[in-house]
């Protein structure tokens, strides 16, 4: 049931890696984190659904490794989680948002 959710969830997180979104697409992804008890782990589960499924995208081309999750893509994907586990513990959108714009900025080496 977890998985199913996670692969059905109105959020795309290729778009929020790139910060192509806005803040109100995460209400989507924090709609599923209603239940104190498991929200932490649905969490989980929906990031290492993501990364398996972002990793897994060139698996056609190659049995070699990901040719997609280089070091670059994961550092960003990395932010990206990061952000993502304070909707945990956050009801602000906007700061989940904000935080990974400013760690992209960061990476740019550009201010927020």
């Amino acid at each position: 049931e977890v998985v199913r959710q996670c692969l059905t969830r109105d959020f795309d997180f290729q778009q929020f890696l790139h910060a192509e979104n806005i803040p109100a697409s995460l209400l989507s992804l924090k709609e599923m984190l209603v239940d104190e008890d498991t929200k932490a782990h649905i969490l989980e589960t929906y990031l290492a659904v993501g990364f398996a499924e972002a990793a897994g995208s060139l698996g056609a081309v190659t049995q070699e490794g990901s040719l997609y999750m280089t070091q670059d893509r994961f550092t960003i994907w990395n932010y990206a989680s990061q952000a993502l586990r304070a909707l945990v513990d956050s009801d602000e959108v906007q700061q989940v948002y904000d935080s990974l714009l400013e760690k992209r900025a960061e990476l740019l080496g550009m201010p927020f």
